[in-house]
């Protein structure tokens, strides 16, 4: 699992899919952490994705990269265009290790909440930036034929797996 906080946090799609599969032949090794954007992702855990040789990887990666902060005039804190490239960067080093991929998308954004957890930070989500980062998510696992989802486990799942 590669991602930030949605990945890895204790209703995350790593613990339903853990759950899912459990009794299965399958390791997991979760790659995710909190306030991660995807240049962090590839920088700060690029060696370790490789040395685990994994069969399947799901990156899970955007919300960090499509906020903004109140305090430097609402800027981005990831452009698309460095985003895109790191993305397309971590799924071809992936491909070429042999490793198939699976690309989710970024969920809707609860404001509210985050503004009641993360005060300090003073943060902002758009709804039209989430769609742009989406759609650079969208063209890359069409560029590298890959399987793209939202936020459930339908078709991930070998057959016979309960969900």
């Amino acid at each position: 699992i590669l991602g930030d906080s949605i990945s890895s946090y204790q209703a995350s799609f790593w613990r339903m899919l853990k759950r899912a599969l459990r009794g299965c032949p399958v390791r997991f090794c979760d790659h995710s952490i909190s306030g991660q954007t995807s240049g962090e992702l590839f920088i700060t855990m690029y060696p370790s994705i490789f040395q685990s040789h994994a069969d399947l990887a799901h990156l899970m990666i955007g919300t960090n990269d499509c906020r903004r902060t109140v305090d430097a005039p609402h800027a981005l804190h990831t452009g698309l265009e460095e985003f895109e490239k790191n993305v397309r960067f971590l799924l071809a080093s992936l491909q070429s290790g042999g490793t198939r991929s699976v690309v989710s998308s970024i969920p809707p954004v609860d404001q509210q909440k985050i503004d009641a957890v993360f005060p300090e930070y003073r943060l902002e989500y758009f709804e039209p930036d989430r769609q742009a980062f989406n759609d650079v998510l969208r063209r890359a696992a069409e560029d590298f034929g890959l399987q793209r989802h939202g936020a459930g486990l339908r078709g991930l799942l070998p057959r016979g797996a309960d969900h």
